[in-house]
């Protein structure tokens, strides 16, 4: 969530808060999760349609994150890239599951 959130802020989605806000618990919570929720709509409406060059300049800010200590852009890219082919593929509410 946070590093969607803050990736969607870099991207002029949203704010972060307004993001974090956004995300929807899918079900009812366990005290240990895992915690499934819904990707708020914008963001994943912005990821279908980012150009290369947005993913390029974006990464180049995103892979600055804490959340990202040990990672690279080519990888960020990658995972943007992947992930604009499965939300165009699969055009439906897409999840993220968090837990312990």
């Amino acid at each position: 969530m946070i590093e969607l959130s803050k990736l969607g802020e870099m991207l002029s989605v949203a704010s972060y808060d307004e993001l974090m806000d956004d995300f929807e618990l899918v079900g009812e919570p366990l005290e240990e999760g895992p915690w499934p929720m819904a990707i708020p709509s914008k963001l994943s409406d912005k990821l279908m349609i980012i150009e290369e060059d947005e993913i390029i300049s974006v990464c180049a800010k995103w892979v600055e994150i804490e959340e990202f200590y040990d990672s690279d852009k080519e990888g960020l890219s990658q995972y943007i890239k992947e992930l604009k082919e499965f939300l165009n593929a699969n055009p439906a509410p897409f999840f993220l599951v968090n837990a312990l």
